[in-house]
């Protein structure tokens, strides 16, 4: 595998941000590229493991869409557009995040259950259903923070998420 790097500025699909460009090229995938925020930790060791672990757990919430009525028989539906469109924007995130491990995500009777359990001891977890997201943030048995938002703000996970990897 070769990795290579450049810079982009200003596109239009990154926001006003730059950001780096690391495009890895691999026999079995040769148009992979991944697009990192130029703060965001990158480890390449294990990085490919980490990306193949992160498209699975994509290829799980995805299928949480599918999901048949009363599926788990307690009239649980399937996730909406909306919950998933939510948690794999969670996980793009997450995953430039080289010290944050992959989360537990799960579907519930109202959409998707997305869990990190640290070896330090932190929990953080989203309860995201059809009209808000439930968030809480453990540090041991100690709440740290946790609210409802209704507005599906991203910012607002997102600023949590670093939260938790600025502790690890």
């Amino acid at each position: 595998m070769s990795v290579g790097y450049s810079t982009i500025k200003d596109d239009p699909r990154c926001g006003e941000q730059s950001y780096s460009l690391i495009a890895s090229i691999d026999a079995e995938e040769p148009d992979r590229k991944k697009v990192m925020p130029l703060h965001a930790k990158s480890s390449l060791v294990g990085g490919y493991e980490r990306a193949q672990e992160f498209d699975a757990i994509r290829n799980n919430v995805r299928s949480f869409e599918n999901l048949q009525n009363n599926w788990d028989l307690y009239s649980g539906k399937p996730a909406d557009a909306k919950c998933i469109h939510y948690v794999l924007s969670i996980l793009q995130l997450a995953e430039t995040l080289s010290d944050l491990p992959p989360p537990q995500v799960d579907p519930i009777s109202t959409g998707a259950f997305v869990d990190w359990r640290l070896n330090n001891g932190m929990r953080f977890y989203l309860e995201v259903d059809s009209d808000s997201v439930i968030f809480a943030l453990y540090d041991g048995p100690n709440l740290v923070s946790s609210g409802e938002d209704r507005q599906y703000s991203q910012g607002t996970a997102f600023a949590l998420i670093l939260d938790v990897e600025s502790r690890i």
